[in-house]
């Protein structure tokens, strides 16, 4: 039997790691009439989701960084410059293009959150010794449990609402792509529960943190941006 590979002690990684997507999604579906198709987040819903939640992971990197006197000592240049010279290129970059410059951030920060799913996904599945092709199942299913919701925003027209500005993603309207990508995604699926069904019963074994983020994500980027349509989604 596998050991459970939980990052810390369970009760915190389900708490503020695992349960979070679950919790939202069920909060959203009790009040569908509040968050779906809503096209305006209101300021403070904003400062409190963005600043006070999304970007609390950002906060707590200072003190694996910058508060951290070794890690200061060991990475000084790195951690002064890369933030420096990010600041001045934004700024040419805006002061060239405005939109272009949101464009590059909207891009980069997709980027981020698909890698982040992955990388707690690669974390959870470390201590397993799957064949080959188990491992490519769950990689392509947490990948393309991001991707696919963004091919959707970008094959079927603007949402209700914007990564950060009007027009910072490109669009490109075709059905066709659309319904093959749809059905890449419900093949995905597919392969993936019977995967989960073969591994338990040949191994009389469940890995539950990995399955929770992988499902967690499933879940809460297809609601989030296709079913609900709605920025507080």
């Amino acid at each position: 039997m596998i050991t459970k590979p939980w990052i810390g002690k369970p009760w915190i990684d389900v708490l503020f790691i695992l349960l979070p997507p679950f919790l939202s999604l069920a909060f959203i579906a009790s009040f569908p009439s509040l968050f779906q198709n809503n096209k305006e987040l209101p300021v403070a819903g904003w400062v409190i989701l963005i600043l006070l939640v999304d970007v609390a992971h950002v906060y707590s990197t200072l003190y694996r960084t910058y508060f951290d006197p070794q890690a200061l000592k060991e990475q000084r240049s790195l951690l002064w410059t890369i933030p420096l010279f990010s600041f001045i290129g934004g700024i040419l970059l805006y002061s060239m293009n405005d939109l272009l410059f949101w464009r590059i951030l909207a891009y980069v920060a997709v980027y981020h959150f698909i890698r982040q799913q992955y990388g707690f996904m690669r974390i959870y599945s470390r201590k397993e010794k799957a064949p080959l092709l188990y491992s490519w199942i769950d990689r392509f299913t947490i990948y393309y449990a991001t991707i696919y919701p963004i091919l959707y925003w970008h094959l079927s027209g603007p949402r209700n609402f914007n990564w950060f500005v009007d027009g910072d993603f490109v669009y490109m309207e075709a059905k066709w792509l659309l319904y093959l990508a749809t059905a890449l995604y419900v093949g995905m699926l597919a392969a993936y529960v019977i995967k989960e069904i073969v591994v338990y019963r040949l191994t009389r074994s469940f890995n539950l943190p990995k399955a929770a983020i992988i499902w967690g994500t499933l879940f809460s980027w297809y609601f989030g941006i296709v079913y609900f349509n709605g920025d507080m989604a």
